[in-house]
């Protein structure tokens, strides 16, 4: 109950973005090296398609994203396969120039039947999941005019893409920063 009462407070008080221009690739490097500090057993795979990927986004919120992300792919993939594995894959998409970011896991894959709901407030498939993660990601995400979405893999597990918004064409209020 703390943890739902936390989190509810969290997104009340949330504070306006201050997106800061990141390298793709140093940012996952680095991510992921604190990550493994806490979780030394964690199998985590980076690959960069466009090493020079630059993206905007507030970086504490961003860490929020992913942690949330990363720990929901790594518990998916155990349940399912005895290994607690993610791969982060980033680059940049040619027909927009936008960049993203996959968060791959090696579980069951999203139920079709749950992946209207995945990002609803309170919903949870877990025992003690609060059903806040990912609302919270996503909120997070389209502060900064970025986009979460998911779908399931063709050869089993989901994927949670963050569209990040062109990092030369961000939106703060109602000017264009560049």
């Amino acid at each position: 109950m703390n943890g739902v009462i936390q989190n509810v407070l969290e997104m009340s008080r949330r504070r306006l973005p201050a997106p800061v221009r990141l390298n793709l690739a140093d940012h996952l490097r680095d991510f992921v090296e604190s990550f493994r500090e806490t979780n030394p057993a964690a199998c985590i795979e980076v690959t960069v398609g466009t090493p020079e990927a630059e993206f905007r986004m507030d970086k504490s919120q961003l860490e929020q994203v992913l942690s949330n992300l990363v720990n929901n792919a790594m518990r998916h993939s155990c349940d399912h396969s005895g290994t607690p594995y993610v791969r982060l894959e980033g680059g940049v998409d040619t027909r927009t120039e936008r960049p993203y970011l996959n968060v791959i896991d090696k579980g069951p894959g999203v139920d079709e039947s749950e992946a209207d709901k995945l990002f609803e407030p309170f919903y949870t498939t877990e025992q003690t999941g609060t059903g806040l993660g990912l609302y919270i990601s996503r909120e997070l995400c389209e502060a900064n005019q970025a986009r979460l979405t998911c779908h399931r893999q063709e050869q089993g597990g989901s994927c949670f893409r963050i569209t990040f918004a062109h990092p030369d064409r961000i939106f703060i209020g109602n000017k264009k920063e560049l």
